[in-house]
């Protein structure tokens, strides 16, 4: 695959760009099903728009040409200084190649790509009883918070 960076054995990561529709459409089946939620169609012409963003990413692992898994995150500006962090939104690895560094490798190159643009710090959230995650996030780097995070609900009022 052209633009694919050969970074451990025969596992593969690729940044996806505006004309790698099928291939995002792929990893967010599997994020969806994964989840235990019924995949959603997803317009082809906004998900182009959504790839071609610079600060959307989505990053793919291949495994023997096979999708093992992938990440989205968020390139977010800073108004205190002239920065930007990383917010690693979702990741998810396919049941038959976890536990083999393949998350790890993402994150990785995730935060390659993070520091080349200078980023200071790439955060990402998960739930209390998620261990594995935190064992993933903690073995890349990542320092454990004690900050209440919450979802506010915004409820559009019909017309």
């Amino acid at each position: 695959m052209p633009g694919t960076i050969q970074l451990k054995a025969d596992v593969q990561i690729k940044r996806l760009g505006a004309k790698d529709n099928k291939i995002a459409k792929e990893l967010f089946h599997f994020f969806q099903k994964d989840d235990g939620k019924r995949p959603m169609q997803v317009d082809e012409s906004y998900l182009s728009k959504l790839l071609a963003k610079r600060s959307f990413y989505v990053l793919v692992a291949y495994k023997n040409k096979e999708l093992a898994g992938g990440l989205t995150a968020f390139e977010l500006d800073m108004y205190k200084n002239r920065s930007s962090e990383m917010f690693l939104f979702e990741i998810g690895v396919k049941k038959e190649y976890r536990r083999l560094g393949v998350g790890k490798l993402l994150i990785e190159h995730l935060k390659k790509l993070a520091l080349k643009k200078k980023m200071k710090l790439l955060f990402v959230l998960t739930s209390h009883d998620n261990l594995p995650a935190q064992k993933l996030y903690q073995s890349v780097g990542g320092v454990s918070q004690q900050d209440i995070f919450f979802l506010v609900p915004l409820r559009h009022e019909k017309n």
